[in-house]
């Protein structure tokens, strides 16, 4: 999300901020964060984060860790599952360098969608090379039906793994 000085508060369906989702008017009265007719009783932190029950506001650029695309990656290997664990408000980014032309199934194991034996809650999105095109956005379920991909030899490929409603264990894999 993005709040404009001018009132207008865009949405976005990316990571990146690249696929508008839809625009709403905002505006701010002491505590009181109004976005169109919904009322918010939000919490200044500090002079740059501003936290609302369990969904914290960031002024761009005071991201805790910054930008994802700037971490060194986990790579994953095809038919292994790798196990992790997310805190509340984090992102983690995997990669995967394929080693021929094929279709990939990505899979993930989490609380809710998964075998019951991780307890986080998590939604995946996938970037080609360029970490600007994605292959898909926020999937919230890939265990009872995984999300292919389709890449060349040497493409690779940066998956970014957030903690939606429950932080904890995950498990991810490709085959």
């Amino acid at each position: 999300m993005r709040f404009e000085a001018d009132g207008k508060r865009y949405r976005y369906e990316d990571y990146d901020g690249t696929v508008l989702s839809n625009t709403k008017t905002w505006s701010l009265n002491g505590d009181v964060l109004t976005v169109d007719d919904d009322v918010y009783i939000i919490t200044k932190t500090s002079n740059d984060q501003y936290r609302q029950e369990e969904f914290r506001y960031y002024r761009k650029g005071t991201e805790p860790g910054g930008n994802i695309f700037d971490h060194t990656a986990t790579v994953l290997s095809v038919d292994e599952w790798l196990e992790d664990t997310i805190l509340p408000q984090t992102l983690k980014l995997f990669s995967y360098t394929a080693s021929g032309l094929g279709v990939y199934e990505i899979s993930w194991d989490d609380r809710f969608d998964g075998s019951g034996s991780t307890t986080s809650d998590i939604i995946v999105s996938a970037y080609e090379a360029d970490k600007i095109t994605a292959f898909f956005r926020e999937e919230d379920s890939g265990y009872s039906e995984s999300v292919l991909v389709v890449l060349s030899s040497g493409e690779t490929m940066f998956i970014i793994v957030d903690a939606y409603w429950r932080a904890g264990s995950f498990r991810i894999g490709i085959r």
